[in-house]
């Protein structure tokens, strides 16, 4: 009877569809694990954790081949003295708004996003090369805890694409008042800022942008990336020594995460 019962709740919950995807997420959470342990350079400053890729070899953070570029790390810390010069409360709460950290991510699908799950401000790596600035990354992160700040007072983003319009454009406005104040104290000009266009980037934001659908396209290309990043990376530890065994299973690991379909003969 007991195994009865068994089926028939595995066949009600659907948890036996459910196993594969299951092993999926716990592959694809261990890799990002991996990936974070090796790849990212950590400190902390007033509270808040900061995490930048690349690989680091000392404390006085000299990069290795392949890392975040040298100024990624002074034009961040550059954007939070921005923060704390014109916005002192922000600057105060964003330990507590970016719990999980501040991050700098290769392969974002976006410039900058706040991770709901992890209460942690994630930064594509692009923010910190030209055309952009010290000012946008400031945008960036005051945009970011906007979202925080909305969502711990119970605002959730919610599955509808208009409400999720409504929240983006808050936050336009919160970047916006930001740089007015910081321009009326004469602090950083943001006339050369490409984020600081506030008209444009209000009138463009469309529901349509906010779908689940278009966020599942976005997060998968930036998936794909992450991974075949780190394979790269895979194969240039194991050129420079690298346990044979070691690798051949990174390399499989990758393989599966990026779906590509293992060849079982001639397709007919």
């Amino acid at each position: 009877m007991a195994s009865m019962a068994n089926e028939q709740r595995r066949a009600a919950t659907g948890r036996g569809a459910r196993r594969r995807p299951r092993l999926r997420t716990a592959i694809a959470w261990a890799a990002r694990r991996l990936h974070e342990r090796f790849f990212f350079k950590r400190w902390t400053r007033a509270g808040l954790k900061l995490r930048v890729y690349g690989r680091w070899t000392s404390a006085q953070g000299e990069a290795e081949a392949g890392g975040s570029p040298p100024h990624v790390t002074p034009t961040l810390e550059n954007a939070l003295d921005l923060i704390a010069a014109h916005d002192p409360v922000l600057a105060r709460r964003l330990p507590h708004l970016f719990h999980g950290g501040l991050w700098v991510r290769p392969h974002l699908e976006v410039l900058g996003q706040f991770n709901i799950a992890r209460r942690a401000c994630e930064l594509s790596d692009t923010l910190f090369s030209p055309p952009y600035g010290v000012a946008d990354v400031a945008l960036s992160l005051v945009h970011e805890a906007a979202h925080a700040r909305i969502e711990a007072a119970g605002i959730g983003y919610g599955p509808d694409p208009e409400r999720r319009a409504r929240i983006e454009r808050v936050c336009v406005r919160r970047e916006r008042a930001f740089a007015r104040r910081s321009e009326a104290a004469g602090g950083a000009s943001f006339t050369a800022a490409p984020l600081a266009d506030f008209d444009g980037r209000l009138a463009a934001i469309q529901a349509a942008l906010y779908t689940d659908a278009a966020f599942q396209r976005r997060a998968e290309a930036a998936r794909r990336a992450t991974i075949l990043s780190l394979a790269r990376r895979v194969r240039t530890l194991r050129r420079e020594g690298l346990d044979p065994m070691v690798a051949t299973a990174l390399f499989s690991i990758m393989r599966r995460l990026t779906g590509k379909p293992r060849r079982r003969g001639a397709a007919r």
